[in-house]
């Protein structure tokens, strides 16, 4: 990825790092351990709730930054719903599998539903939290073409970039 690709991903906001920086923490985890361990099976758990969080605000601005127009107060529902309708995001039943299990103190205290969310987090979560990072990675590319990017002008409506990408 250019410099350019990577000032715009970390630049415009933080989420987009954060979520790579928690989704390699999440595919690292252990999850032997994770089912026989109490405190590493909600460290996992709790990874996966922050990288979901990210996940969304990564998706927010990188839709953003293609001319999306995207509410402020966008539910994370309709997050995904406006990123699979615009290619950003897709297998949409895994998406919202995810957000059938919200990240509660609820579900770290009942052994069975925390077993049945780690194994949705190994089997498929991180398989789609993958997918979502390549595919902002090449949106992203796309709004680099060619050129410079200009500053990004905070909560003014997103300046064009050469590529016809807002930004």
């Amino acid at each position: 990825m250019c410099s350019v690709i990577t000032e715009v991903w970390e630049l415009k906001t933080k989420k987009p790092g954060y979520f790579r920086s928690r989704l390699a923490r999440l595919r690292g985890a252990d999850f032997e351990m994770a089912f026989s361990n109490d405190i590493y099976r909600a460290g996992v758990i709790n990874t996966f709730g922050s990288a979901f969080a990210l996940a969304c605000g990564a998706l927010k601005e990188v839709m953003m930054l293609h001319g999306a127009e995207v509410p402020e107060d966008s539910s994370p529902r309709a997050l995904l719903k406006l990123g699979y309708r615009l290619g950003f995001v897709d297998d949409p039943e895994v998406w919202l599998e995810m957000l059938k299990h919200p990240v509660c103190e609820d579900i770290l205290l009942d052994d069975d539903r925390a077993d049945t969310l780690l194994l949705l987090i190994r089997d498929s979560f991180i398989r789609a939290l993958s997918a979502l990072e390549r595919t902002l990675e090449e949106k992203l590319e796309e709004c680099g073409g060619e050129g410079e990017v200009t500053a990004v002008e905070y909560g003014k409506g997103a300046p064009r970039h050469r590529s016809g990408c807002a930004q």
